[in-house]
């Protein structure tokens, strides 16, 4: 496998021999100083040129022998199964190389240079030929971090979480175990928000951050706690509850892969038994595996003055009613 030294001056070799490529950016996780560096990091870059330009790369793919043996290429803009999410007018590459390296390469107009600065702030500036960057351009994840703790943030968690419950039950009483994995899935993204939300309470515990219930406006590196009020029109505004606003500075990973570093022994094991849904019998397992963790945890928000909703109660009542 090719170095990472190797492999950008391979990139940078071309783009300079390249008139058409006036800019080149590196995003992701090799831009991401929060996360540890190994061998199996994609190379996610960005060519800028004109559409012109992009149409004539796009025309002749030659061009792309450049970067090495290419085993397996997907161009999603190409596609018509999966359509693609890019933005109009922009063309990607996915390539994997016969060495293990893998390169994303994304063409991007010109035009469109301030749009992605200003949407994906994890960027590294490779190349810019006729200073398009913005100064002082500084690599952040916070496209990432855990979404912002509220009281009506909490009210959805819980909500969203035991309606995928009632439907996970009834698929499962179905005996259609496809599509009762669907909403299991769904379930365990929610709950994973939920965990973060408690990771990010007790990190920020740790630091001495929350020195009481109520706090004004503190700042660390990493995190920072506030308490904001709700606009006055809110409906809700009379609760002091509803109040508390916490904002968490840092983040668990793509697909939440950190999470399980900052869970107990025991969490983490409960949590992968939640996984097993080869047929009824494990998705019913699941099912109430993923429901004991959620509970559990949500009750432990309540320390932090968010009320807990009584959706739990209210659907297990009504699942009791289709097993009669």
């Amino acid at each position: 496998m090719r170095s990472e030294e190797e492999v950008f001056y391979m990139i940078l070799e071309f783009a300079n021999a390249t008139k058409a490529v006036r800019l080149v950016t590196l995003e992701g996780s090799r831009v991401n100083s929060h996360i540890k560096k190994d061998r199996f990091q994609d190379y996610d870059i960005s060519f800028f040129a004109t559409p012109s330009d992009i149409e004539m790369l796009k025309t002749d793919e030659g061009w792309l022998k450049h970067f090495g043996e290419c085993v397996m290429m997907q161009k999603p803009e190409s596609m018509e199964l999966f359509p693609p999410d890019l933005r109009e007018g922009w063309l990607s590459y996915l390539m994997l190389f016969s060495d293990g390296v893998r390169i994303d390469l994304t063409l991007i107009p010109l035009d469109d240079v301030g749009f992605y600065f200003t949407h994906d702030k994890l960027v590294c500036v490779l190349l810019d030929k006729d200073n398009l960057a913005p100064n002082g351009l500084v690599a952040s994840d916070s496209d990432f971090w855990i979404p912002p703790l509220t009281q009506r943030s909490f009210e959805d968690c819980c909500n969203e979480f035991y309606w995928l419950y009632h439907n996970a039950f009834k698929e499962i009483i179905r005996d259609e175990i496809l599509s009762a994995n669907f909403y299991l899935n769904a379930m365990r993204e929610t709950l994973l928000i939920l965990l973060s939300w408690r990771v990010g309470l007790k990190t920020m515990k740790n630091k001495k951050c929350l020195k009481h219930r109520n706090i004004a406006h503190q700042t660390l590196d990493s995190i920072k706690t506030l308490q904001d009020t709700l606009d006055s029109k809110n409906p809700h505004s009379h609760n002091p509850k509803n109040s508390l606003a916490y904002h968490f500075h840092f983040s668990l990973g793509k697909h939440s892969k950190f999470l399980p570093q900052h869970l107990s022994k025991k969490s983490r094991k409960n949590l992968y038994k939640s996984f097993h849904l080869g047929a009824k019998k494990e998705a019913k397992k699941s099912l109430k595996c993923l429901d004991r963790i959620f509970h559990k945890n949500a009750k432990k928000l309540c320390k932090y003055d968010f009320t807990y909703p009584h959706y739990r109660r209210n659907v297990k009542r009504w699942c009791e009613i289709l097993e009669q």
